[in-house]
């Protein structure tokens, strides 16, 4: 329901470690793609923005999926996504973002229609 909603966003944090600034960058990269270069892509951005913001797509499970980690930073207006390879990865990762939206509002595809949301966990594209 949505006072459920609202109750679970009032006890999510709002606030994280900061890696890049004043923003918290969070990176999806799949370390089995791109011709070896993901798995080397992975380290150099876990170097920069700390392991534990840099998500191996590649070891996802029930429990540990991009909607899990979008989840712990989607209250957060100070957080940035950024989706690391082709199509499929950023397909995923867009995906995942709509699931999470959709659940936190209930609006499926709709997040921009939410005044209190709609500038959080905007996502960039590393090809």
């Amino acid at each position: 329901s949505a006072r459920d909603r609202e109750s679970s966003s009032r006890r999510q944090s709002t606030s994280h470690h900061r890696n890049a600034g004043k923003y918290t960058v969070i990176a999806f990269v799949n370390s089995t793609s791109g011709g070896g270069k993901g798995k080397e892509l992975l380290k150099t951005l876990q170097s920069l923005l700390g392991d534990e913001c840099v998500i191996d797509l590649h070891s996802c499970g029930p429990g540990h999926m991009p909607e899990d980690t979008l989840l712990q930073y989607a209250f957060d207006p100070l957080v940035r996504i950024l989706a690391c390879g082709g199509d499929g990865t950023c397909g995923w990762i867009y995906s995942s973002l709509d699931n999470v939206w959709s659940s936190i509002l209930g609006m499926k595809g709709r997040v921009h229609l939410s005044d209190q949301y709609k500038d959080h966990l905007p996502l960039a594209i590393m090809p």
